[in-house]
């Protein structure tokens, strides 16, 4: 839903520039710029901002929700410009930050989802992308004709963005419930505690199934999976409280086993 949304608001500005500047008394020459400057401020700051997420780890759905309000703050600021240079500020502000959430589309899917469904969701995400772009302009044009004035256009875009800020806001909030901090501190003082009695164990670290991989439990949407992977924080952040639990139990028992085989 999200998504659709954001694709409606997407193309109206591109589709009803030309005609807001010429009610702005602004030359038809002038005015194709400003479509380069959306494709162009579009490619820069998909660019930069791809760099800045990979120097810091940051929650990407609320880079999305920022960039796409930024979006909307610039459609509304267009309705208000006079001059060609505000008009040129304003395309360069809703080009470089409307797009972004595509950028990190595929990365949302996996996390929240499952690597197992990114297929099947990604593809519904393009059919409903694809329903948002064909309805949003004409959607607009709509409006336009009921209130005769092309400026209406960008608020319906504009009102259509917000919508899509707080269905993601949704996702994320429901899930911050589902995975609560208190995975990451069962995670952190499991690894501690197997830590320390591996190290009891006279196992070797080369050969002990603890370290520094383990098998864990992983919720996904078609129920629990069994996954190998290395003990870091990040990695036992989308584990339930209760497998967590439930692995440490296995962890011990084969500790114990080893203890066994090796006083035998």
């Amino acid at each position: 839903m999200g998504m659709t949304l954001h694709h409606m608001a997407f193309f109206v500005p591109y589709t009803y520039i030309i005609s807001l500047t010429k009610e702005k008394q602004i030359p038809p020459e002038k005015s194709e710029y400003l479509i380069i400057c959306f494709g162009m401020s579009n490619f820069v700051f998909k660019l930069l901002i791809g760099r800045v997420m990979t120097l810091y780890k940051v929650e990407q759905l609320y880079v999305v929700m920022t960039t796409l309000f930024l979006g909307a703050l610039a459609a509304t600021l267009i309705t208000f410009c006079q001059e060609f240079y505000q008009f040129v500020l304003a395309a360069i502000l809703y080009g470089g930050t409307s797009p972004i959430v595509t950028i990190y589309l595929t990365n949302i899917l996996v996390k929240y989802l499952g690597i197992e469904n990114l297929t099947n969701a990604f593809s519904l995400v393009t059919i409903i992308r694809g329903m948002g772009s064909l309805s949003g302009p004409p959607l607009a044009g709509f409006v336009i004709e009921l209130t005769d004035k092309t400026k209406s256009a960008f608020y319906v875009g504009a009102c259509a963005d917000l919508c899509s800020v707080t269905m993601f806001g949704l996702v994320l909030f429901i899930n911050r419930k589902r995975f609560t901090p208190a995975t990451r501190h069962s995670s952190i003082s499991m690894k501690q505690a197997v830590t320390d009695e591996e190290r009891d164990s006279g196992v070797d670290e080369d050969e002990s199934l603890l370290s520094p991989k383990v098998i864990v439990t992983v919720p996904t949407a078609e129920g629990n999976i069994d996954k190998l992977i290395h003990y870091s924080n990040e990695n036992f952040d989308h584990l339930a409280a209760k497998d967590q639990v439930e692995h440490n139990k296995r962890m011990r028992e084969r500790i114990a086993e080893n203890k066994a085989m090796a006083s035998s």
